[in-house]
């Protein structure tokens, strides 16, 4: 599978998933700049919806979008230390995922895009549309999985309103080592706890599938 950068109407037509009645700016460069890594991830509710990206019937995703901030130098250069993979290196980089509720907070990874490098298009909103579009069923779940780290991400928001999971175990969810130490969720196939909830916080990132 591979994936080709595109603008918008790449995706035209299909349904998406994600979509809310405002979006938020991303937060960096600005203090407090905030980036999220290490780590797959779903919004419970974004903008007061809930479930946004939760599938309401079979269909294909055809493409995904991220919305990135442009951290300065500094910035840029604490995340990729921070977030660094031996495999990836320090670059910011994403995928999305179909996930499956099991039980409780339990999800299986049913299927995933390939990684993308996020950082010729720090500051911008990229499409990226799937050569090879991924099924997802109705009840099934779009998430963001990031390998190192990406600041598509918005903060100080209303609580109530703006609440995500994160593939992390129970009671490792806010020091500085359990963020640091935590793994994306990428074994196709595989069932992991997301046991982390955060609230005024959003994953700025949508699908666009085409229903069945």
């Amino acid at each position: 599978m591979t994936l080709l950068a595109t603008d918008s109407a790449g995706a035209r037509g299909a349904k998406i998933l994600g979509r809310t009645d405002r979006t938020p700016a991303p937060a960096c460069p600005k203090t407090p700049c905030e980036a999220v890594g290490k780590v797959t991830g779903y919004q419970l509710s974004a903008d007061g919806r809930r479930a946004p990206f939760r599938a309401r019937q079979d269909g294909t995703l055809v493409a995904w979008a991220i919305k990135l901030s442009k951290p300065d130098k500094e910035q840029r250069d604490f995340f990729g230390n921070f977030y660094s993979s031996p495999e990836l290196g320090s670059k910011p980089t994403a995928r999305v995922s179909v996930i499956k509720k099991v039980e409780g907070k339990r999800y299986k990874l049913k299927r995933q895009s390939p990684v993308v490098e996020l950082a010729s298009s720090l500051g911008t909103r990229q499409v990226f549309t799937l050569t090879e579009p991924m099924r997802i069923k109705d009840g099934e779940l779009l998430a963001l999985t990031i390998p190192t780290w990406s600041p598509s991400f918005a903060i100080n928001l209303s609580g109530k309103r703006n609440v995500w999971r994160a593939s992390r175990g129970k009671n490792k969810c806010t020091s500085r080592s359990d963020i640091k130490n935590s793994k994306p969720h990428q074994k196709t196939g595989s069932t992991r706890q997301y046991g982390c909830d955060y609230k005024t916080a959003r994953l700025l990132y949508w699908g666009y599938y085409v229903p069945r």
